[in-house]
């Protein structure tokens, strides 16, 4: 918001000054005129007064030429009454008045092309996010996500951003924000703030998973390829990580590495209880694995 009324007053100052240069500048024109004129007529009075002395001294016979002569050339020199109009300056009153004119019109347009092209509505949501940030946090912590609206989670993610930005070492936040984004399907949020979260917590299972199923959820490939990066990681300190071992399986099947996928589900396989409900369905995936996924 600072930005933004420092980018308009600099524009409005920069405008202001293209407005009222040129009356100024045809003030300093006129008063240049006007001081050339007063100078023409001071040596056209004391040329006059020479030639009546040398007149008087018998050094001129006949003045009266040069008399006319000298006035030809004075009003020649003098602009004509047509550019005296156009070159006579205004008055301060009137310049003022122009200059306030000209500023008002310049706050209108700028207002209505804000109205009409601004962000402002971004402006008042994050504001809103921003007072209502910590209120929001608890409201998820005590009761879950269910418990607020789609505007709130919203308003909330807005919230945590800008908190973010000067706190950045609240682990907690990045990754609130990260299920946040995966909660709005907002996969560009949600991967960027588990893998800020997953950088700053590398020994943090819990947070590894979460970023590896957003990774895995990615329609990107070049994401999938990360989220095996990321198991295998997993796997190396905890081999026999049930969730680690279902993501990874799934993961390799869509980007169609069946082999890896097949080994992933048996070793699930052999860690499940026989009754357990997933028993079946990863027989079938374990099945069409072996069939290349046909």
């Amino acid at each position: 918001m600072t930005l933004l009324i420092l980018s308009a007053v600099l524009a409005l100052m920069a405008s202001l000054f293209a407005f009222v240069w040129p009356l100024y500048r045809q003030r300093g024109k006129a008063e240049k005129t006007s001081g050339r004129d007063d100078l023409n007529k001071r040596y056209y009075q004391q040329r006059l007064d020479e030639l009546a002395r040398e007149e008087g001294q018998g050094l001129v016979t006949e003045s009266a030429p040069m008399v006319q002569e000298l006035q030809y050339n004075l009003l020649d020199d003098v602009p004509n009454s047509k550019a005296k109009a156009e070159s006579k300056p205004l008055s301060s009153s009137g310049r003022m008045m122009l200059v306030a004119s000209g500023t008002l019109i310049l706050l209108a347009v700028s207002v209505g092309v804000y109205g009409l092209n601004g962000s402002y509505e971004k402006v008042d949501d994050w504001q809103r996010g921003i007072s209502q940030t910590d209120a929001l946090r608890q409201k998820l912590n005590e009761s879950g996500v269910e418990s607020l609206d789609q505007q709130q989670i919203a308003i909330l993610a807005v919230g945590l951003r800008s908190q973010l930005v000067n706190n950045p070492e609240r682990i907690d936040d990045w990754v609130m924000l990260g299920r946040l984004g995966l909660y709005m399907r907002d996969m560009t949020t949600g991967i960027g703030a588990f893998a800020e979260a997953s950088r700053r917590a590398p020994e943090n299972m819990d947070i590894q998973l979460g970023y590896a199923e957003l990774l895995v959820r990615s329609e990107e490939r070049n994401d999938n390829i990360r989220a095996s990066e990321v198991l295998v990681g997993v796997l190396n300190r905890e081999s026999d990580n049930i969730q680690a071992l279902s993501l990874f399986g799934y993961n390799a099947y869509e980007l169609q590495d069946y082999a890896q996928a097949i080994r992933a589900w048996k070793r699930l396989l052999y860690l499940l209880p026989p009754n357990d409900k997933r028993v079946s369905a990863l027989e079938e995936s374990i099945r069409l694995a072996e069939s290349g996924g046909k």
